[in-house]
């Protein structure tokens, strides 16, 4: 605390208060307490404020979690739906050649009954006369091919040259073949290979035998030949 003196008028009177005056230590805590209020507000603020931007972090953060993950189940769902386009035309696909394959091999055993009864049929009445009956040809030559261990099945057309199926059969086998009739036997040759299905007599169901090597001229013969039952 700091003293002061004091100025006395002319009767040696001093003002109101006595000789000293003590300075009002009042007014020194206030500006303290002021101060410190301050640097308290000062300081709740930034920490409000630190919170607000906290807040409004977590609730970006939240949105972009969201957005992704309906971004994520958005894919999910596309590709779902894309397999099962890719799973069904798979299933359509094998259906329809399960179905075309059973109607040749259908066809097939049809035919061998048919010729079989017409075998019979010579046998037992050679001196009968059957009725010519006209057979409706669709143009459609179906065909089994033998190649080693693999059985190609494939639909020509009649009017096909027979350098088509050869040319089929090389790109399922990758190799070079030459063909043979199993019924009645014949080995085509260089010759044939622009000739059509018809005019070689390879009309409905036929079974023909595809070996390794190539096409040889008409007076080049083979040493060894092949067959399989229709």
């Amino acid at each position: 605390m700091r003293i002061r003196p004091i100025r006395r008028d002319a009767g040696g009177r001093g003002a109101p208060g006595g000789s000293y005056e003590e300075e009002s230590e009042e007014h020194s805590v206030s500006l303290e307490e002021r101060k410190a209020k301050a640097k308290q507000y000062l300081q709740e603020k930034r920490e409000t404020e630190k919170a607000l931007v906290t807040e409004a972090e977590k609730e970006k953060e939240k949105e972009r979690r969201r957005i992704g993950q309906e971004l994520m189940r958005e894919k999910m769902k596309k590709e779902r739906e894309e397999m099962k386009k890719v799973s069904e035309s798979i299933s359509q696909r094998k259906a329809a050649k399960k179905a075309e394959l059973a109607a040749i091999r259908a066809q097939i055993a049809r035919d061998k009954e048919a010729r079989k009864k017409e075998r019979e049929g010579s046998t037992t009445a050679p001196t009968t006369t059957k009725p010519v009956t006209s057979v409706v040809r669709d143009g459609k030559v179906k065909m089994k091919i033998k190649v080693a261990d693999s059985t190609i099945l494939k639909t020509f057309e009649e009017t096909d040259l027979l350098s088509t199926v050869v040319d089929y059969v090389r790109q399922e086998t990758q190799q070079e073949v030459t063909l043979s009739n199993t019924y009645p036997r014949k080995d085509y040759r260089t010759e044939d290979l622009e000739k059509s299905l018809a005019s070689l007599g390879l009309t409905g169901n036929i079974s023909l035998v595809g070996k390794s090597g190539s096409i040889k001229p008409e007076n080049v013969s083979e040493t060894s030949t092949e067959a399989v039952p229709n």
